[in-house]
């Protein structure tokens, strides 16, 4: 069975980029036999944050987006949507729009 590094509360971890060794360190204060499973939550990143953070990406990610550009969406309201601000504000108010 594995140990939960990043969901267990009681373990304190240490994560980072090593530049020296260039990999990826997870280090715990906690005791783990050498060669035992361990699992780590990432959280609920999107692609773009896991490929930058961590190196990788998860297929069916249920926390993909896509980031769009202000100028790119105004583009695809039409003139006429009278709903064109409060559209805009609900997605500055949840940082979805730059």
């Amino acid at each position: 069975t594995g140990r939960g590094l990043m969901t267990t509360k009681a373990l304190q971890v240490k994560a980072a980029f090593n530049e020296q060794s260039r990999n990826y360190e997870i280090q715990t204060n906690s005791q783990c036999k050498k060669y035992e499973e361990v699992f780590i939550c990432y959280g609920p990143h999107d692609n773009q944050r896991l490929l930058l953070e961590y190196g990788f990406v998860a297929v069916d990610n249920p926390h993909s987006s896509v980031y769009v550009s202000s100028d790119t969406l105004l583009k695809y309201f039409t003139p006429l949507d009278k709903q064109k601000n409060a559209k805009l504000s609900i997605l500055k108010d949840h940082h979805l729009l730059e």
